[in-house]
């Protein structure tokens, strides 16, 4: 019997397991975004696919963070440029922790608080 794959948004949300932009770790609302959009021809595959959270996805595709591109590296598969909803830019390869939130500066509470909470 022929097992079934499993599509490559699902394997890389397992592969990933969080949002790349905010570290969310909640698999149920994790999706994927292609870097390459589907209109210029950007297939679902797996150096093109970023895996983010409902609400980064949101702000992707309302174009309050800008996703420039993914890089080939040596330390890593890749390094990826974005620039965030505060005009931040920096390069991450996928391994790397987000970066701290500059607008999330109230004291820590324990966890509760998305970091890209609307």
């Amino acid at each position: 019997m022929r097992r079934r794959r499993q599509p490559v948004q699902q394997v890389r949300k397992h592969f990933d397991a969080r949002c790349f932009f905010c570290g969310l770790d909640l698999y149920e609302i994790l999706e994927a975004h292609r870097i390459l959009p589907g209109a210029d021809d950007g297939k679902y595959h797996w150096a093109n696919i970023l895996t983010c959270c409902r609400n980064c996805h949101g702000k992707l595709t309302a174009g309050l963070i800008v996703v420039h591109g993914a890089h080939p590296a040596t330390y890593a598969a890749r390094v990826i440029s974005v620039m965030d909803e505060h005009g931040r830019e920096f390069w991450r390869a996928d391994h790397e922790p987000p970066p701290p939130d500059p607008a999330n500066t109230e004291e820590d509470d324990g966890g509760l608080s998305h970091p890209c909470a609307a």
